[in-house]
C-alpha cells in the first residue's frame, strides 16, 4: 500500500508491505518535494523490471520519482519542476504527459 502526505509542510510518501494475512507492516516514509501531494502511482519508469514510485505535487508543480531497489525499498526522491503549461496526469501503472 502506498500513501502520500497531503497538506503537510514536509510531504512524504509512505509504503506499507503486506504480511499476506490481511495486515500490513509498519509504514516506511520517504521525503518528497512539495507540500500538497496527490496519491502516488507505481510503474517501472526506467525499464529495469523493478517498480518505481511517482508522486506529483499539486501546489508547486513538482514531480518526485523514487526508483525501486528491487527489495521493496526505494531510493531517495529525485524531484523536478513541471512547467505550468504541462499537465502531469498520474494514472495507475502509467505516467502520461499532455
Amino acid at each position: 500500500m502506498v500513501n502520500s502526505g497531503f497538506g503537510v509542510a514536509n510531504a512524504y510518501v509512505a509504503v506499507m508491505h503486506g504480511n499476506a494475512d490481511g495486515t500490513f507492516k509498519a509504514p516506511v516514509s520517504y521525503p518528497i518535494a512539495g507540500a500538497a501531494s496527490v496519491p502516488a502511482t507505481i510503474d517501472d519508469i526506467n525499464g529495469d523490471g523493478v517498480a518505481d514510485l511517482i508522486v506529483a505535487s499539486d501546489d508547486q508543480h513538482i514531480s518526485s520519482v523514487l526508483l525501486g531497489k528491487g527489495d521493496g525499498t526505494f531510493s531517495a526522491a529525485t524531484s523536478f519542476a513541471a512547467p505550468l503549461c504541462l499537465e502531469v496526469r498520474l494514472l495507475p501503472t502509467r505516467l502520461s504527459w499532455h
